[in-house]
This record gives C-alpha cells, structure tokens and sequence, in this order.
C-alpha cells in the first residue's frame, strides 16, 4: 500500500538494515527509506534515487466556507477509483501511490467531464497527526483552485476529528509550497528520501 522504512545514519549498520529490508521486499518492488547517510548500493538494490522534501504542519484549522474555491464540487474516491487515480499519479508524479494506498485513508477527487482531473487523500498516520497526500491536478486543469480546494477540505476533516494535517513536497516544488503557506502550513522541517528499488 506504502512502504517506509527508517534507518540510522550510522554507516556501519546500513548495510545490515538494507539486507534485512531486501529479505522482506518482493522483486521489482520499492520502498522509501528515511534516515542513512548514503544507502549502500548492495547487490539486492537498484541504485537508489534521492531526492528532499519539507515537511509542513498546519497548526490552525482552515474554514472551508471562506475559501474561494468552495464552489468546486468534489466527491469521495473508492477503490473502484484506482485505475483512474493510478493514472493522474503516473501523469503527475505527487509521490508513492500503489494500487491499495486509497485503503490508507479518505481520498476525494474533482471531475471535468466525467474525468477525474484532480485529487488528494491521506496516508501516514501517526497519534493526533494525520498527512495529506497524493495532491495533484493533472496539468490541463492546474490554476483552477482545485488543489487548493482538495487540501482546504481535508484539513477541515481532520481537525474536526481531533487531529493536526501535515503533508509533504519537494524542495523545489516552489508553487506547491506557496500554495500551502497560503493556506496556513508552515515548515517544520527538511527531510532526505531514498527510493529503492529490488532487484
């Protein structure tokens, strides 16, 4: 559905923990690892792709009401949904998203024409937390507020439940961090990913 794995960045016992994730990691699939100085690239391993993100928190709920987008119709996804949502993620690459991430947590998707053209949802989990995820528009719909709009929405789920939204982005995804400052998320911190693939 997902797959995290942290590691320390102690280099003497990286490679013990990749061997022990490649026992446990199919061939031909991938996982996102966090931690490690630079994962050693051991026979079991693709060379891996690294990459940074930030990671944001939104410390105040957001009123859906005075969004300007709040017009814009959305509607809850299912995992008859999966074909298309695995499309827009091959399309517009917002991160990891396998077939059953939906089952990780609510996700809701706009429509022109009967296509989905634009979706979020939630994955981590972590106690009062909850990470918004899979954010993307795909590009012959962008600039029509329906980001905003999807993340607006969520974040309103979950503080309502008791629970403080947190998402992530690339470093140099300058339009997506504009956009969730605009909402109220700040940073909390820099992240670095590996992406591994087995062999």
């Amino acid at each position: 559905m997902a797959v995290f794995a942290g590691i320390t960045d102690a280099a003497e016992h990286q490679t013990q923990a990749l061997a022990e994730l490649a026992a446990v990691t199919a061939p031909g699939e991938s996982l996102v690892i966090m931690g490690g100085a630079d994962p050693l690239p051991l026979p079991e391993w693709a060379p891996p792709r690294t990459f940074e993100i930030v990671q944001m928190v939104c410390p105040h709920p957001i009123s859906e009401h005075s969004a300007s987008t709040n017009a814009i119709s959305i509607s809850p996804l299912t995992p008859d949904d999966s074909a298309e949502m695995l499309a827009l993620v091959k399309l517009t690459e917002p991160g990891p998203f396998f077939a059953r991430t939906i089952e990780l947590g609510h996700y809701y998707g706009i429509r022109e024409g009967g296509q989905l053209v634009a979706m979020a949802g939630e994955r981590l989990f972590p106690t009062g937390f909850r990470e918004i995820s899979a954010v993307c528009t795909h590009p012959d719909y962008q600039k029509r507020g329906y980001a905003r709009r999807l993340v607006t929405h969520l974040v309103s789920e979950n503080f309502a439940a008791g629970r403080v939204p947190f998402l992530h982005t690339g470093v140099d995804n300058s339009r997506a961090i504009t956009l969730y400052e605009s909402l109220g998320f700040v940073l909390r911190t820099t992240l670095r990913f590996h992406l591994l693939r087995r062999r």
